[in-house]
């Protein structure tokens, strides 16, 4: 993975995506979340069904399985995936980044 270009790397902790990714894009720019991009492990949906958890609540606390992010360019996206596929790694595509306009939200769920 060191000769790949990674921009950023953030572990994805208390906060959730929200607020830790934006640790490591900059502040012209915003991450579109694709929230069906990847399959919530079923412990965090018994967790939202027994304990009556909002999702913006199981994003933020239990992150529903994501406990990593890598930021790569486009073109490099798919060699990322697939060097950690070889290590027997779970990676999913989860969004993108791109410029935004100065009263945006740095994170934006679709």
């Amino acid at each position: 993975m060191r000769d790949l270009p990674i921009h950023g790397l953030v572990h994805i902790t208390g906060g959730g995506i929200d607020e830790n990714i934006i640790r490591v894009i900059p502040d012209a720019c915003k991450a579109i979340v694709h929230k069906d991009a990847w399959e919530i492990p079923p412990v965090f949906k018994v967790l939202q069904k027994e304990g009556s958890v909002p999702e913006s609540e199981m994003q933020r606390t239990f992150n529903n399985g994501i406990g990593m992010v890598i930021v790569v360019p486009e073109a490099s996206a798919q060699e990322v995936m697939d060097r950690l596929g070889a290590m027997n790694e779970k990676a999913y595509f989860i969004g993108e980044i791109e410029s935004r306009e100065n009263n945006e939200s740095q994170t934006q769920w679709v």
